[in-house]
């Protein structure tokens, strides 16, 4: 018996209604047709040790025909991780798996595109591109700390690594402030070694330099998944301490508008 947790059913019952909904809305005519395509492209068959046919999920369809997908009972029926995979190719939200992720792209979505694009981007690929699923949520979390660092009220360099950045960063925020809890504190410095090896690990566990010989290079979403998270997580507690420590810079005059710090 398979004791594992569960997903909510009410919660696959909406996450498939806005796959459905997407895919509907994404192709043109023949709308039948390119779902169906669509859906063939996920779907594999293979023979077993007794020659039987098997297949990773079963493709239904209507009026007992192959030409009109029956789209949500296809759905209906997959593992769910197979739907998940669909979702995040389609660009829709997956809390269950990337919960930071939902969180931080909606609050970066108009104010900082690179942002927002570099999180889809590695929302997309953590199945299918490990390490480079990484790589995009390394870049976005050091476009997150070079978007803090050009507050004027911020004397730190915007060159150098992630790691260096991130060093001085905390330093400006307060984060050796006496009138912090100690055990908060203890916590928080821990980021320069999350962030540093965060970086690490973008620049020696993925292709973003090439591979030479027997290199790992990440390739389990399990931990894609994990770092990918690990990036949001920070970067929306740092961009959230930096707003609530920097108060948004007052113009004197509505002719200034435009030098502030956007997003």
């Amino acid at each position: 018996m398979d004791n594992s947790p569960k997903i909510s059913p009410k919660y696959m019952m909406q996450l498939i209604d806005k796959i459905e909904a997407e895919l509907w809305s994404m192709f043109k005519s023949p709308k039948d047709q390119n779902v169906r395509r669509y859906i063939l492209k996920w779907h594999e068959e293979w023979r077993d040790r007794l020659d039987d046919l098997e297949e990773n999920f079963r493709i239904f369809y209507k009026n007992g025909t192959s030409n009109e997908i029956d789209l949500a009972e296809t759905l209906h029926r997959m593992d769910e991780d197979i739907v998940f995979r669909i979702a995040t190719d389609l660009g829709i939200d997956v809390p269950t798996m990337l919960p930071a992720i939902a969180i931080i792209k909606n609050n970066v979505k108009e104010q900082n595109p690179n942002v927002y694009e570099n999180f889809t981007a590695a929302t997309k690929k953590v199945y299918d591109e490990p390490d480079m699923a990484v790589v995009h949520a390394s870049s976005a979390l050091d476009d997150i700390i070079k978007a803090i660092l050009v507050d004027p009220r911020i004397d730190v360099p915007q060159n150098g690594s992630l790691s260096k950045q991130i060093r001085g960063l905390l330093d400006a925020l307060g984060f050796k402030d006496d009138s912090e809890p100690k055990e908060i504190k203890t916590v928080a410095s821990q980021l320069r070694g999350i962030v540093g090896t965060i970086d690490e690990i973008r620049g020696s566990k993925t292709r973003v330099h090439g591979k030479a010989g027997d290199d790992y290079i990440i390739d389990n979403p399990l931990w894609s998944v994990f770092i990918v998270n690990a990036c949001a997580t920070v970067g929306l507690l740092l961009w959230s301490y930096y707003k609530e420590k920097y108060p948004r810079l007052e113009m004197e005059d509505s002719s200034d508008q435009e030098s502030e710090i956007e997003f």
